[in-house]
């Protein structure tokens, strides 16, 4: 499993320096440091709009007494989002693009559910709620 994820992350970090490599060539050097920069700033935004968005609609969720299950895994992905725009590279940015769109998004919330309500269901795990009052 450890070698798949190493292979893997050399595969991406290959395919980001092809890319750049061939984005240099097509735009020049200049401005493809250019585009790396603003990304990396638009991330620094995003992670840090949303950061706080999150946590208002989480404590809102709790506020409540809901739990905030969908409003974490939406932050957690747009919190990947914000980072894969930092990461320099343009398919990390085209992933980061999928993630900012609801449609993806959502999409890939619910692929997590059902694979954790899986996990949980094969590992026998149990949660009790509890009322007070």
């Amino acid at each position: 499993m450890l070698r798949k994820i190493i292979l893997i992350l050399l595969s991406f970090f290959l395919i980001e320096i092809a890319g750049l490599y061939f984005v240099s060539h097509l735009i020049g050097a200049a401005y493809t440091v250019l585009l790396l920069v603003i990304d990396v700033l638009i991330g620094l935004f995003l992670i840090w709009h949303q950061g706080f968005s999150v946590v208002r609609h989480v404590r809102k969720q709790l506020r409540i007494r809901h739990l905030p299950g969908e409003a974490l895994l939406n932050g957690i992905c747009l919190l990947f989002a914000g980072i894969l725009l930092i990461v320099p590279g343009f398919l990390s940015d085209i992933a980061s693009i999928l993630l900012l769109l609801p449609y993806f998004r959502h999409r890939l919330i619910r692929k997590i559910k059902f694979w954790l309500k899986d996990w949980f269901n094969r590992n026998k795990f149990s949660f009790i709620a509890y009322r007070k009052g």
